[in-house]
């Protein structure tokens, strides 16, 4: 694939990390693999032609995934890569935190149905109020302002990805978490994770090293 051809740096992140960390492959729930990259390297990643090895990428919200264009009988949801972005957070909390709300807002501009079944109701108005402003504009145009907003006012301290799910959004890890890479067996592959795999995992979910009494996957049948 493209990236394999061309070196591209890259580090399996969130949900493959944890398996490839405490399950060696895909965790029990899981069908997906989900990778990280830094900014650069994900806007050279996003504009390749994929239809070639049998994929396509497409849009899903904020997010974009390499999806494979043939379909198994066993399966509900298509062999998929998430591509999450590794983007520069700023050193000051307060710039951090009002980037953090113009994320927020252009996410709830995006939204393409309205719901407001979750939430207290200061919640419920402000993604009535987002999901209002965002009508008079196309999809893409927003999908270039979330990825215009997500990587501003980089500093060193610290990094983040906004991409990703609601949940997680606020987290900013070391600035250098993704600096080197190790590699891990996941399924029959060693794959890259980021050397600093304990800090990202920590942050993220907590003692993980223990895994949920019970979770149900979220694609298969």
């Amino acid at each position: 694939m493209w990236a394999e051809q061309n070196n591209v740096s890259y580090s399996l992140v969130d949900g493959s990390m944890l398996g490839a960390v405490r399950h060696g492959g895909f965790i029990p729930w899981d069908d997906d693999i989900d990778i990280i990259v830094k900014r650069d390297t994900y806007n050279e990643l996003v504009a390749q032609k994929y239809n070639e090895y049998g994929f396509e990428i497409v849009n899903d919200l904020w997010l974009r995934r390499i999806r494979s264009l043939n379909t198994d009988a066993e399966l509900s949801y298509p062999a998929t890569i998430d591509i999450f972005v590794l983007d520069k957070a700023p050193d000051s909390e307060l710039a951090r935190k009002i980037k953090l709300f113009l994320v927020y807002m252009i996410q709830g501009m995006m939204k393409k149905r309205l719901s407001l079944q979750k939430g207290n109701i200061v919640i419920k108005v402000c993604t009535f109020i987002t999901w209002l402003l965002g009508l008079p504009f196309s999809y893409d145009l927003k999908f270039k302002w979330y990825g215009s907003i997500s990587s501003l006012w980089g500093g060193e301290k610290y990094c983040h990805c906004c991409n990703t799910i609601y949940a997680y959004i606020h987290q900013s890890f070391d600035g250098d978490v993704m600096d080197s890479l190790v590699y891990l067996p996941f399924e029959d592959l060693m794959q890259p994770v980021m050397s600093k795999y304990d800090h990202w995992l920590t942050c993220r979910y907590g003692d993980y090293m223990t895994p949920p009494i019970e979770k149900k996957p979220k694609h298969l049948n």
